[in-house]
């Protein structure tokens, strides 16, 4: 009796001494925390009033940061099992046993956690944990067990309770149970729940925003090079936005099916996103602490923000939104380095990239006009696959022939008037007058010439124009036709690459 009550005192001896190391490492940080905050009210900068504004708000923070303290010491039970939490999956994990705390969910929860990692049973404490706060025990659960490497054990139950919903913005702690689950870290029915989820909160967006999604998706499928469209049929857009559309749903199908093919190969690396949903849902405390604990986060962020009071904004947590259902998707699709992510974005898009498809098949089948605008020579000609038009063409010619045509005999005409009048007005002054009268009709005789051989150039230079513009044109129909030949091979591919993205989409 009296060996045995001696080992009892030494177990009781050896657990005190555990307790008093973890209430040594508390007080420390406290203190650390402490002199840290003291001295970021050194740090205050601006104009007089300003720092002193920032001073005396920073102060009062300060204060009652320190009276809060005092409060917060009530509560010593549950900072212990916290700080075990975070020391679980520090590098140094503390040992021994974790007293319960009545009514607080973290501790039978970290018992769990502790129970798994080390291969035993969890059931009782975390059917106990469960009981308290089912949503966060099984969120603590999931995410524990994936950052230990464990999360072969979560059962659907587990995940359906960390994961009841998925909000059209979804939160920090939502967020990160759907990455385990599209890298793999959770099994393939935690896969199909998040999808689940994501196809609901889909079909729920407004048409504005379903609206929104179409378009970002028609856009963001690029061929690697747009349609080569000479520069005469530059103006021709309903022919290539048919073309493009055409190119784009082929480029639609070949992204989604290899997506899909690659959705399987899990990711080795847990994100990081869990580890911080994690510790932001240990740092929450207990329903009596949550107030407290809640009012100096905020008074720690106006401290350390050198009072300019940003610790008014709500504090980051577990539930926390992060961004938008759709812009996450986007950015999931072309996360390459995760294939996982990719491919449950695109199931979860799915509807919307149907539609899309259906968006460019209806644009490559725009039916063209008879004759279309295009630039022979800077000028506008009308175009078919016969040939061009005759009189566009016509037109686009004469515009382009030198203006001043006819100039040259206009100034003959000038100096033939001004040389009868200069032999009119000789008969009155004299002969002198005729002398100049002669050189104003030689002037006329040259510009006669100088006439004459201006048409001839002009004839040959509209001759070769001719040819230079019809060849132009006969080029550019040349390429009309064959890019209209190119889309109407493209069209018969329309109806198959439409059936082969619904049989890919369709697939569980």
């Amino acid at each position: 009796m009296h060996w045995s009550q001696y080992g009892w005192d030494r177990q009781q001896d050896r657990d005190i001494g555990d307790l008093q190391d973890q209430l040594a490492g508390v007080a420390s940080q406290a203190r650390s925390s402490t002199r840290r905050l003291q001295s970021e009210l050194s740090k205050v900068t601006g104009s007089l009033e300003q720092r002193l504004g920032r001073l005396a708000s920073a102060f009062d923070a300060f204060v009652e940061l320190s009276d809060l303290r005092v409060t917060l010491a009530l509560f010593d039970a549950h900072a212990r099992v916290r700080h075990r939490a975070r020391q679980m999956f520090g590098e140094h994990p503390l040992p021994g046993e974790l007293s319960d705390v009545d009514g607080y969910w973290l501790a039978p929860a970290l018992q769990a956690l502790q129970a798994t990692a080390d291969g035993s049973t969890p059931d009782a404490a975390l059917a106990l944990a469960r009981s308290r706060d089912a949503h966060r025990s099984a969120l603590f659960h999931v995410l524990g067990t994936a950052l230990l490497g464990r999360s072969n054990v979560i059962t659907p139950a587990m995940v359906e309770d960390a994961l009841p919903e998925l909000d059209a913005t979804p939160l920090l702690g939502q967020r990160a149970v759907w990455l385990l689950a599209a890298d793999g870290q959770l099994d393939a029915g935690a896969r199909e729940r998040v999808l689940g989820l994501g196809l609901a909160r889909m079909d729920a967006l407004d048409e504005k925003g379903r609206a929104a999604s179409v378009v970002a998706w028609r856009s963001a499928v690029k061929p690697d090079t747009p349609v080569a469209v000479p520069r005469a049929l530059g103006q021709v857009t309903g022919l290539i936005a048919a073309l493009d559309g055409a190119e784009r749903l082929a480029v639609l199908r070949q992204w989604v099916a290899t997506g899909l093919d690659q959705g399987d190969k899990p990711t080795g690396e847990v994100d990081p996103i869990a580890a911080q949903a994690l510790r932001s849902l240990v740092d929450e405390g207990s329903p009596l602490e949550l107030p407290l604990l809640t009012r100096e986060r905020e008074l720690r962020k106006v401290i350390e923000s050198n009072g300019t009071g940003a610790g008014d904004a709500a504090p980051d947590g577990w539930e926390t939104p992060v961004e938008p259902l759709v812009e996450l998707l986007r950015k999931d699709v072309v996360d390459e380095e995760r294939p996982g992510r990719r491919a449950l974005a695109i199931r979860m898009s799915r509807a919307h990239i149907l539609a899309a498809a259906e968006d460019l098949a209806a644009q490559a089948r725009t039916s063209l006009p008879e004759q279309v605008e295009a630039r022979i020579s800077g000028f506008p000609v009308l175009i078919s696959q016969t040939g061009p038009d005759e009189t566009t063409l016509e037109r686009a010619v004469r515009r382009r022939l030198d203006p001043r045509g006819g100039q040259r005999r206009r100034i003959a005409f000038g100096a033939l008037a001004v040389a009868v009048a200069l032999g009119l007005f000789a008969l009155l002054v004299g002969p002198w007058a005729l002398v100049l009268a002669g050189i104003v009709v030689g002037v006329a005789g040259y510009q006669v010439y100088r006439d004459r051989a201006d048409k001839e150039a002009a004839r040959r230079r509209e001759s070769d124009l001719r040819v230079s513009i019809r060849a132009e044109a006969d080029q550019c129909v040349a390429d009309y036709i064959r890019l209209c030949r190119d889309l109407t091979i493209a069209e018969t591919h329309l109806d198959e690459d439409l059936a082969a993205l619904r049989a890919c989409l369709s697939t569980p």
